[in-house]
């Protein structure tokens, strides 16, 4: 988890909405967003500030990639890039070598412990 303040330093009240440039694409990255792209406008007052928190959870490789995240200040025409999220994901897979553990003979009332 990442988390980049959002600090408003004027002295007036600003309302915008935050997005990724390409929600689908975000999505199969594996990354989330905190305050959602869902959430409408966001308002902040003067000198507050808000965590934008981002989470990549993959389940799989993904290779190196790069999204921008858009912000729509109200009064504004058009959304201005607020920053990147970048970021790759090796796999990592772990098998165990023998489907069957042999602990030896065994005895009533004894114990044997392997680590795997």
């Amino acid at each position: 988890m990442r988390t980049a303040p959002i600090i408003n330093r004027s002295a007036k009240l600003v309302k915008f909405k935050i997005a990724p440039e390409a929600p689908e694409q975000f999505e199969n990255f594996a990354l989330t967003m905190k305050p959602s792209a869902k959430n409408n406008e966001v308002v902040l007052k003067p000198r507050e500030q808000l965590p934008l928190e981002f989470k990549f959870r993959p389940k799989q490789r993904i290779p190196d990639f790069e999204q921008n995240i858009l912000i729509h200040v109200e009064g504004e025409e058009e959304p201005r890039k607020l920053l990147a999220v970048k970021g790759t994901a090796h796999g990592i897979e772990l098998k165990i070598m023998d489907e069957v553990l042999d602990f030896g003979s065994v005895v009533k009332d004894s114990r044997l412990t392997k680590t795997l």
